[in-house]
């Protein structure tokens, strides 16, 4: 495999004082990447899973020995002799024009605000050159959309913030030493996904000095990437499943992992609180905690995890299709790039046909009706000088209290926390630094929980993880053709 990647990227800026301590901003960008990777010679899984069950010995693939155990016009057959691979070009032209400072007076300090529009062009393409199970070439997507940018798209988006010193210094009051409130907005028009309007309302409350709370509330919205609607080829195979329904436990499945054409936007509602901690008693101690519900609706997602469960789990019936027709089964191995029948269902001695075909099971890109999670990011540090050197401790991480999703909206919730392909209840890292003068020293220590890995039976856990992280770094202090240069 061999490929190549080229990026430009440009940005300018500039800024305008204002009266009355006004400021406007302007910016534009331009970024393009382009780039194609090519690959030869990699094993066929259709040839190979009719090789492995191939019960003619001159012509079948061997596994067991050295390779001189299978005939060498079998083994050219499995590898291939054809080039394919996939060239890709995104551009992206962005431009932020905003005002921002000071409306009028409150007791407890001047009101600020920023307000500005944003403009976002994107364009992404993606031509796709590669085999068929049986080594043909395929020369353009199976959906027929030639070379082309695939997905274009236009944002404008308009935004606005409000910050309201309701307490400050002038007027500060026992347990209330500051208030602020926040008051946020953001519209956006999309060319592909329609308008959709975006609220925030944040609290900051200064009970003495040094510890704070704080609070926010807010919706957010998120339309498919381009990369995300075309940028993964779409594959199938024919398979082997268990079904407990099934008089013999299994079923055969046509596995199909592809985008779904109505594949729309994700939103979500936000929640958080939390603190800040300096105790002046403990000088450079720092402690914070920030706990968050964030509650998805259309989550943009997979369901790969699916694999080998689908048919087990009522909770995965939404992306399953049982019985399906020979028609339906042949439609999506022509939309898709079809990997052949698996060495598993060939074992069976069924035809190699699509109406042996029991299930469709798509695991691919799609909108899940749900998801929820909730948890506490959590930090600390402290650091001390020394006639040795500065020194550093501090660790920060996640605590995951809940992770559910749900697929259909007439589908039930499920917890997938501390399972395969999806985040672990707890993670951590760890620090610890030196520095004097030139010299730094750095050591993480990173820990990672426990999961249970699904996709096999039985389910098998996979163990927690423990990873340490080191470095020194030499910067010394020069000016001329040496400064800025480290070593570490």
């Amino acid at each position: 495999t061999r490929g190549f990647t080229e990026t430009y990227a440009g940005a300018v800026a500039g800024k305008i004082l204002l009266p009355d301590g006004w400021r406007a901003d302007v910016e534009g960008a331009y970024s393009r990447v382009t780039g194609n990777y090519e690959f030869s010679g990699i094993p066929l899984p259709g040839i190979l899973a009719q090789a492995l069950a191939d019960p003619n010995p001159t012509t079948a693939f061997n596994p067991f020995g050295e390779g001189s155990n299978t005939s060498t016009s079998t083994l050219d057959r499995i590898r291939g002799s054809f080039l394919g691979g996939v060239e890709f070009k995104s551009e992206l032209w962005s431009g932020t024009a905003k005002v921002s400072g000071s409306v009028f007076e409150m007791p407890g300090g001047k009101v600020k605000t920023a307000a500005g529009i944003e403009y976002r062009k994107e364009r992404n393409f993606t031509f796709n050159r590669g085999p068929d199970a049986n080594g043909n070439l395929i020369t353009s997507d199976p959906l027929n959309f030639g070379p082309k940018f695939l997905v274009s798209r236009e944002v404008v988006a308009g935004f606005g913030e409000l910050l309201f010193p309701i307490v400050g210094e002038s007027n500060a009051l026992p347990g209330v030493q500051r208030l602020d409130v926040s008051l946020a907005a953001r519209v956006e028009n999309y060319s592909d996904f329609g308008s959709t309007a975006n609220p925030k309302v944040g609290v900051t409350w200064t009970l003495i000095p040094g510890l704070s709370l704080r609070g926010s509330y807010g919706t957010a919205f998120r339309a498919p990437a381009g990369t995300e609607i075309f940028g993964a080829a779409a594959s199938s195979q024919v398979t082997i499943w268990p079904d407990p329904t099934s008089p013999t436990g299994t079923r055969p499945v046509l596995r199909v992992a592809r985008v779904d054409p109505d594949l729309g936007p994700e939103t979500a509602s936000i929640w958080t609180a939390g603190f800040d901690f300096s105790p002046s008693a403990v000088p450079r101690l720092r402690l914070s905690a920030t706990y968050f519900s964030i509650d998805f609706k259309d989550r943009i997602t997979t369901f790969g995890f699916a694999n080998l469960r689908a048919l087990a789990d009522p909770t995965l019936a939404a992306i399953v299709q049982r019985n399906p027709s020979a028609a339906d089964v042949q439609r999506e191995i022509d939309g898709t790039t079809f990997l052949g029948y698996s060495a598993s269902f060939l074992a069976t001695g069924l035809p190699a046909t699509p109406g042996s075909v029991g299930a469709i099971v798509n695991i691919g890109l799609q909108n899940a009706a749900r998801e929820r999670q909730s948890g506490v990011d959590f930090d600390m540090s402290f650091s001390q000088p020394t006639e040795f050197g500065d020194f550093g401790v501090g660790i920060n991480g996640t605590w995951l209290v809940k992770y559910e999703q749900q697929i259909a909206a007439s589908s039930p919730i499920f917890g997938v926390l501390d399972t395969l392909n999806f985040p672990v209840d707890l993670k951590m890292r760890g620090r610890l630094s030196w520095s004097n003068g030139p010299w730094s020293a750095t050591t993480f220590i990173n820990y990672t929980d426990n999961y249970t890995n699904k996709t096999v039976t039985p389910a098998a856990e996979v163990k927690s993880w423990t990873t340490v992280d080191a470095s020194v770094r030499y910067a010394p202090t020069r000016s001329g053709a040496m400064e800025g240069v480290s070593i570490g």
